[in-house]
Parts: C-alpha cells; sequence; structure tokens
C-alpha cells in the first residue's frame, strides 16, 4: 500500500471511531501557551494561527525536536533545517533556522556548507531525474563504488 494510502486510510479510521481523537477542552491549549510563553517569550503567531484544537498538538511537535533525547545534536538538526528550507524555498524557514543554527554555533562556513550540499544534491537529482536513469542500474554501480572506496579506505589505514 502507498504511504499516502496508508495515512488517509488511518486518518478516516481515527476520525470514524468515537472515543479515539479527543477534543481539546481548551485546557491543554492554555497549557501549551503557557509552555510556550515560559520557553519562547510569548506564543509564535504561526501557532496562534493554528485552529485551537491543534495548537497544543503543534506545539508538542515543535518542542518535540529540541528534546534531549534526540540523537541529532542541535547545531546539526539546524544546519539540515537550513539546507531543506532553502529547497523549499521558504523564507520563514530560512531565517528561523540560519538564527537557529547560529545560536547553536553554526559558523557561517558551516551554514554555507550545507547549503551548498543541498544545491548539488539538487543538481544531481535534476540531472538523474531529467535523464530517467534506471534506479536499480544506479544503486549496482553505486554499491559498486562504495565497495572500491571501502577496500581504497582499508588500504590507506594500512599503510
Amino acid at each position: 500500500m502507498k504511504s499516502g494510502v496508508l495515512i488517509a486510510a488511518t486518518a478516516v479510521f481515527f476520525v470514524l471511531q468515537p472515543g479515539i481523537a479527543t477534543a481539546d477542552d481548551g485546557d491543554a491549549t492554555e497549557r501549551a501557551h503557557q509552555e510556550m510563553r515560559e520557553a519562547l517569550g510569548k506564543v509564535p503567531s504561526f501557532i496562534e494561527a493554528y485552529p485551537p484544537h491543534l495548537q497544543a498538538p503543534a506545539w508538542d511537535w515543535v518542542k518535540g525536536f529540541g528534546s534531549p533525547d534526540a540523537e541529532l545534536p542541535v547545531k546539526y538538526r539546524e544546519l539540515i533545517a537550513v539546507a531543506v528550507a532553502a529547497q523549499i524555498p521558504c523564507d520563514y524557514c530560512v531565517y528561523a533556522h540560519v538564527s537557529w543554527a547560529e545560536m547553536a554555533g553554526a559558523s557561517q562556513e558551516e551554514i554555507s556548507e550545507a547549503l551548498a550540499m543541498a544545491g548539488y544534491i539538487r543538481h544531481w537529482s535534476t540531472v538523474l531525474n531529467g535523464l530517467q536513469m534506471d534506479l536499480e542500474e544506479f544503486k549496482e554501480e553505486f554499491d559498486g563504488i562504495l565497495a572500491h572506496r571501502q577496500e581504497a579506505q582499508a588500504t590507506e589505514r594500512t599503510e
């Protein structure tokens, strides 16, 4: 089953099942607003623009990326976000994530490199897709390249 179909089917299931999805009685939204005011100094307008019953889940999603249990350090997550934001493109996201990346200690050189990498990936994606190269042939060729590089690295380490 295609992932979009699975997501839609899951959404319909939860909407049609009484008692599974609970309505926000306002308490969750107010708690989320209080957390945002404490963490950010205000409730961001992009959260306030959400329907009230979705504001608390939206905040949970946002703050989840700052979890101490996250595997990626904040700086790396923000460099990824900068690269993705530039590719979407989203001026709001670029501004926000460059600012967060800098706050997390990313240098201008690191931000530039993340953006260059995003452009590099976009370039080759355009070429490969435009030429309609066979994906299975690409994978086979690339696996051979990886095997060659692994052998070369092993040899370099023993020399």
